[in-house]
């Protein structure tokens, strides 16, 4: 016998739909206050999704068909509002990957950044919200939200790098949770990066300095792939000595590359000492080239 005091009574399936006395759910599509209205939304939402990849389907394999193409109705900006609030109801990443799929919608991508920066505490494990709210608009104006980022999913290296642009003008907490993301991958994955890495040195402020010193004493690999890197930024004949990479305040020349010395060698030696008058001829070193 069923309590009366219980407050969720369970109604008989019908299909896929399970109904409940306080709520009504969908085993794909979730909880729906209003079951009709929500299920139809997402008809349309799913439908339209699915017209669109069968036109892309159609173009990818004819390309240079003559036959003119299906007109689909043009949806309103606010249909697009309403197909974004039900993919991020349903989930966040349906959100996200259809704004990826139409990149050019402006209704879509700014109430995508409103739900997102909404409900910013609710999707701290999916790493696809960051440009939702890392933004170099946020970084001027030292957004709050920021402060969630040392709670935030690592991303990808390729994200992370991202962050080591300029727009992003090497913000305490965005620097840390790129540095938290790359010190998550083992040195020998993020050599691959390397060309970007050094490259991010002309805006370093000493924390990218820091994790490449930290790296190289794990990888032997990565410590030579660096100093390959270093040496290949080598100006040419008429190049202006600004164009390089490191600011005259970075240490990584020479000082700090005596660690990499000590740990690898006479042959290492030998090429820290030629990258080393390298950057000293540059005239990018403050103090004059230091035999190695």
């Amino acid at each position: 016998m069923v309590s009366q005091t219980d407050s969720k009574v369970q109604a008989p399936e019908k299909g896929d739909t399970v109904v409940h006395a306080n709520e009504i759910y969908h085993p794909v599509w979730g909880q729906m206050d209003n079951y009709a209205a929500g299920r139809e939304k997402r008809k349309q939402l799913l439908l339209m999704l699915c017209q669109n990849e069968c036109d892309r389907l159609e173009v990818w394999a004819h390309p240079v068909s003559k036959e003119p193409m299906p007109v689909r109705p043009k949806l309103t900006p606010e249909k697009w509002i309403e197909h974004a609030r039900i993919a991020f109801s349903v989930d966040p990443r349906i959100a996200f990957a259809l704004a990826s799929r139409f990149p050019t919608n402006v209704s879509l991508k700014t109430e995508i950044t409103q739900l997102v920066q909404s409900n910013v505490l609710d999707i701290r494990e999916i790493p696809e919200a960051l440009p939702y709210f890392v933004t170099p608009k946020a970084v001027d104006e030292n957004s709050a939200l920021l402060q969630q980022l040392p709670h935030w999913a690592a991303c990808s290296i390729t994200v992370a790098l991202e962050f080591l642009t300029p727009q992003y003008k090497g913000h305490p907490r965005v620097m840390a949770y790129v540095l938290r993301v790359l010190e998550s991958y083992p040195p020998d994955h993020v050599t691959f990066y390397m060309p970007q890495l050094v490259q991010s040195l002309r805006y370093d402020e000493g924390r990218l300095e820091g994790y490449l010193l930290r790296a190289t004493k794990k990888s032997d690999i990565f410590a030579h792939i660096l100093i390959w890197h270093l040496q290949g930024e080598e100006p040419e004949e008429g190049q202006e000595a600004e164009e390089k990479v490191c600011p005259s305040q970075c240490s990584l020349f020479p000082e700090s590359m005596l660690e990499l010395a000590l740990m690898f060698g006479s042959n290492t030696v030998h090429w820290l000492g030629k990258v080393a008058g390298l950057w000293a001829r540059g005239g990018l070193l403050g103090v004059e080239s230091q035999q190695i």
